[in-house]
């Protein structure tokens, strides 16, 4: 299977609409929580887009070149081009994808407690959006992604096999 030189705009628009989405669900969920919950929620969420940013996209195969979030063409601007063989293999970009972690298990956290007190409204739309943007990864994204195909996303290559 041929992968893509650069993600189709429609791909990168769907996986933006989903994530910031998912992100506003869960802003709504941990300011429900209270201000220490969400200080830390964006605390984490705001590190791990930075080492993200820093760290991987600049050992990215699609390093200039549009990724499925778009982030490879803002790449250049942050750092220049590292070694690609490292990608997802430091202990920086290792806590990068650990920190996405967590900002997932903290609104899942929230809407399981949210829920329990009958508050359905955030949890739901937090659910929907998560399921919107991981159930179809791997068939839309993962499948045709050059990190995949090349070996270098352990994470692309448990989730598709070919």
């Amino acid at each position: 299977m041929n992968s893509y030189q650069e993600f189709p705009w429609k791909k990168v628009i769907y996986n933006w609409i989903c994530f910031i989405s998912m992100q506003g669900a869960a802003l709504w969920i941990t300011a429900s929580l209270g201000a220490p919950v969400i200080v830390v929620y964006l605390g984490i969420l705001v590190s791990a887009l930075l080492l993200t940013w820093v760290t991987i996209c600049n050992r990215c195969g699609y390093y200039d070149r549009r990724c499925a979030l778009g982030m490879g063409k803002i790449a250049p601007l942050l750092r220049h081009q590292g070694d690609r063989t490292q990608y997802c293999r430091t202990k920086p970009q290792l806590i990068a994808v650990v920190l996405f972690g967590i900002s997932i298990l903290i609104p899942i956290a929230g809407s399981i407690w949210l829920g329990l007190r009958g508050d359905l409204f955030g949890p739901v739309l937090f659910i929907v959006f998560l399921i919107a943007l991981v159930l179809p990864h791997p068939r839309l994204m993962c499948r045709y992604c050059e990190q995949r195909i090349c070996g270098a996303c352990a994470i692309g290559n448990w989730l598709v096999k070919s």
